[in-house]
């Protein structure tokens, strides 16, 4: 659990979209593997009944209030801003008392909710948040109480992208490739048909190449690199990779 003294003096909560680019930095399907992220789980915590497709729920709270789900995300490291996306097919509140997300247990707002069954994920904003990404792990929780209305709702999905001022992006196509261990300690596996000799490069989290070879195989070594967020790109493809 991350433990932070902390003086804020203003913050920032945006609850529409900004004209920057981001990148996704994590992702998680909460009715499947929310154990792999989550570090506290207060209250009624169940596979929900709703999901999308073959994608399932959590369901957070049975009516009580005050249940939450608390877990850690990937950030770009000292990012500005960050935009998350959840996918709540249901909730059990009046219209408008939707369930809290909190981050870092500074920022809130209310999860946007499409309606009983929608797949449709609501979007929320966050900006003035590079004092709490600086280690490039952010703390989210999801809480089923509204000023103290007794609610419970269900998430499928939630993603988190990172705002990215050089607009490099991970992109996601069946022709992609997959870097191993990841995170890692500057050292992974390449797994794809990539041709050896084939050019690549890595940036940091702000954009700057701070590496580029052609392959010589599957393996690379860049453990000279300090710990963070960073981009391998090759060609079109380009997939996020963290250094702990």
């Amino acid at each position: 659990m991350k433990t932070r003294l902390l003086i804020v003096t203003a913050s920032v909560v945006l609850t529409h979209a900004l004209n920057a680019q981001y990148t996704l930095t994590d992702s998680l399907n909460l009715g499947e593997d929310s154990t792999t992220h989550a570090y506290m789980a207060v209250g009624n915590v169940a596979v929900g009944s709703y999901g999308c497709g073959a994608d399932t729920s959590v369901r957070v709270g049975n009516g009580s209030g005050g249940d939450y789900i608390e877990f850690n995300m990937a950030v770009t490291t000292n990012t500005d801003s960050l935009k998350i996306e959840i996918t709540m097919p249901w909730h059990g509140g009046s219209p408008g008392d939707n369930p809290k997300i909190w981050l870092e247990n500074t920022f809130n707002d209310t999860v946007p909710y499409n309606g009983t069954g929608s797949c449709v994920p609501g979007v929320i904003v966050f900006g003035g948040v590079s004092t709490f990404t600086a280690d490039g792990m952010v703390t989210v929780k999801l809480l089923d109480s509204l000023a103290g209305f007794p609610m419970d709702g269900q998430f499928t999905w939630i993603k988190v992208y990172s705002h990215n001022p050089s607009g490099l992006t991970e992109i996601k196509s069946p022709g992609n490739f997959d870097i191993y261990p990841n995170p890692n300690a500057g050292i992974f596996n390449i797994g794809n048909n990539m041709a050896q000799g084939t050019y690549a490069e890595i940036y940091n989290a702000v954009g700057t190449r701070v590496w580029s070879a052609h392959t010589s195989g599957s393996r690379v070594d860049v453990s000279n690199l300090s710990p963070g967020m960073y981009i391998f790109k090759t060609g079109h493809l380009a997939k996020r990779f963290i250094i702990r």
